[in-house]
């Protein structure tokens, strides 16, 4: 699905052309003559962007723009003027539009790329911008550069399928802090180059700067509404697309932190999750490989949003709505752990001393202060984020609640966490782990028991090879 664009622009001239600059991009846009209008289409439609002109009548620019604030917080707002004197003329601050909700002022008359500028922002445009050039010539090695290997981020050369076009540059990785520039933005994966370099050089990684993390992900997202729809793209490629996105998702997200439009692309991840689960309910033996991963917390975030996804989809109570919240609140789940202190990230719970465990214990509740403030975040996924290591034992945590009174997503999240949990201290496939959680008694008392129903039905509705036993 296209993203939505709102064009609030009294000028009929003017609400055509800034159509027809859009016009052949990836959004779909939208109209509206007056305030009143526009705040009709947002109460009804999530937009990306909102393009609102100055001069808009019958409600103002500042009424939609409170609006706005209050009821679609995380869409870019684009205000477009005649002249910059229109604020001295009125006595107003710019730093006041920013507080209400304005990204980016704009004055006509402007240009197709001071506007695609606007809406991507400056990096982000001048890659989408690069990606339509044509194709260079690849006979010569590429570009060799110097440069540390934490400005850079690694995916597996399987995940990119051939035709698609680059939109940021690729590299290969020949030693520490050594690389070679193997694609440039806007060049496809042509199949001849990535057989070249998986088969006669043996690369098993693509590398991209890591600054370009979030447009992978809003890339990949892009790329998987595509997707998701193709036959001709098997069930395990389209698992493993979705794996890497999820775990570069959380890792944006753990580096940067949290911002309102990684929300917008964390809920597109839920949907193509969603997509998945109901095309393929028994995802052939797509789990039984899972056991490939990186023992980080990004892995083990998409563990955990993958098998709670999972188990949510065989309770007979839960709507594909349901569904959308475990898969989102699963995703951030853990990201109180960005308030913690760095040593107790590389360290187990059964590692940790008294203190440094009070410390962990603490990270639902900065998860939860840290969404406080996002309106787009709904209370049942904080919910989830607060109370996933509550147990109905009353033994959990920050609250030591018991039984029904911990609320049943939650419950879904913490019965995988400890799963995942257990594959990463064993390291062990997903099924072993949940033989392993069974096997302890305290386990059968801390969770829901049709939880435990719904996860064992996940792996006896597999199609497992000869010879292979759950």
């Amino acid at each position: 699905m296209a993203l939505n664009i709102l064009i609030i622009e009294p000028d009929n001239e003017w609400r055509d052309k800034v159509c027809s600059y859009l016009a052949g991009s990836s959004y779909a846009t939208d109209c509206a003559f007056t305030g009143k209008m526009a705040q009709l289409k947002i109460y009804k439609t999530k937009f990306f962007a909102v393009i609102i002109d100055w001069e808009t009548k019958d409600h103002s620019v500042i009424e939609v723009l409170k609006y706005i604030n209050v009821n679609s917080p995380s869409s870019k707002v684009i205000l477009t003027i005649k002249t910059p004197k229109v604020f001295d003329e009125i006595g107003i601050e710019k730093e006041m539009l920013t507080k209400i909700g304005v990204t980016d002022i704009i004055t006509k008359p402007f240009t197709q790329d001071q506007l695609m500028r606007s809406i991507e922002g400056e990096l982000q445009f001048s890659m989408w911008k690069n990606a339509s050039k044509k194709k260079r010539d690849y006979s010569e090695e590429g570009t060799s550069i110097r440069a540390r290997d934490d400005e850079f981020t690694r995916v597996k050369i399987t995940e990119f399928l051939s035709g698609n076009k680059s939109v940021f540059d690729l590299f290969v990785r020949v030693s520490p802090n050594h690389y070679i520039k193997l694609l440039h933005a806007g060049d496809s994966f042509e199949p001849e180059t990535i057989k070249k370099y998986r088969s006669e050089k043996n690369v098993e990684y693509l590398y991209f700067r890591t600054q370009d993390r979030g447009l992978y992900v809003r890339y990949m997202n892009k790329l998987l509404e595509k997707v998701m729809s193709m036959k001709s793209v098997s069930t395990t490629q389209k698992v493993s697309l979705i794996k890497n996105m999820t775990e570069k998702y959380v890792e944006e997200i753990y580096t940067n932190g949290i911002q309102p439009h990684l929300i917008e692309d964390g809920k597109d991840i839920c949907k193509h999750i969603d997509s998945l689960i109901h095309e393929d309910p028994k995802l052939s033996n797509v789990i039984k490989q899972l056991q490939d991963f990186d023992p980080n917390a990004y892995s083990h975030a998409f563990l955990v949003v993958f098998f709670s996804s999972l188990i949510c989809n065989k309770l007979s109570w839960a709507t594909r709505g349901t569904l959308e919240k475990v898969t989102m609140g699963a995703m951030l789940h853990d990201i109180g752990k960005l308030k913690l202190s760095k040593t107790l990230s590389l360290l187990d719970t059964k590692d940790m001393s008294e203190e440094q465990l009070k410390e962990y214990k603490q990270h639902p509740q900065l998860g939860v202060d840290m969404l406080a403030d996002m309106p787009s975040v709904k209370e049942p996924i904080k919910q989830i984020v607060f109370q996933h290591h509550e147990t109905a034992d009353g033994g959990g945590f920050p609250r030591g609640i018991t039984g029904i009174k911990i609320y049943p997503l939650a419950q879904i999240v913490g019965l995988v966490d400890l799963c995942a949990v257990i594959m990463k201290r064993k390291k062990v496939k997903p099924v072993e782990a949940f033989t392993e959680m069974m096997r302890d008694e305290k386990n059968l008392q801390r969770f829901d028991q049709n939880l435990f129903v719904a996860f064992a039905q996940i792996f006896t509705t597999l199609e497992m090879p000869k010879g292979d036993k759950v």
